[in-house]
């Protein structure tokens, strides 16, 4: 049973071209000024939270129960579900480790079964927030300020599968750590966005 409907409010990033498949026709989102437009209409996402995919697999057992829940009971179905509740989006959390293809932490069926999961929301409508996670129920031994190498190499695997999607929302780094502040800093973070492979 879905339960935490409400706002969902983050930094983001939309790039890409508009969907060339019609199954990703809805939920498309651009950028107009300060704003966020979603189908034509003015924009603030309203749905879920997920964390089915916010731990490797590898690090279930060293965690809180509740993300072995969402881990092990974690089905597509789940999409049309926050659709009927009420929900435009899905803002999914991933592990940083558990994206990483050079991570022990990572295995293809995590890899791949996340982007299904991906597939899985656009498919039943929602727009996707994707959100890069490092904390330490990731399986991270040594959390990193994001955005690092890893980070980098995460979005380096996952920009080229859904960066044709305009429903696919890009959650470039979670919580940055950038000193003094987020805003301060953001001219010298173009390089992250560029290494990253957004080119921006």
């Amino acid at each position: 049973m879905l339960s935490g409907l409400g706002s969902v409010t983050c930094s983001v990033a939309v790039y890409g071209q508009p969907a060339a498949q019609s199954g990703d026709a809805r939920g498309q989102v651009l950028v107009d000024g300060n704003h966020l437009v979603r189908d034509g209409h003015p924009w603030i996402p309203h749905g879920f939270y997920q964390i089915a995919f916010e731990v490797s697999p590898g690090a279930l057992p060293t965690q809180k129960p509740f993300w072995t829940i969402a881990s092990q009971n974690y089905a597509p179905t789940e999409y049309t579900e926050m659709r009927a509740a009420g929900a435009d989006s899905v803002r999914i959390q991933v592990s940083q480790p558990g994206m990483d293809p050079d991570s022990p932490l990572s295995t293809p069926a995590f890899r791949e079964g996340f982007k299904g999961a991906v597939r899985a929301a656009r498919a039943a409508g929602l727009t996707v927030i994707i959100s890069i996670q490092d904390e330490s129920q990731t399986g991270e031994l040594m959390p990193a300020i994001l955005p690092n190498d890893v980070t980098r190499r995460v979005w380096r695997e996952l920009a080229p599968v859904f960066g044709h999607d305009r429903g696919i929302v890009f959650e470039l780094f979670n919580e940055p750590g950038w000193k003094p502040s987020p805003i301060i800093n953001a001219p010298e973070r173009v390089n992250d966005f560029d290494t990253a492979g957004f080119g921006i």
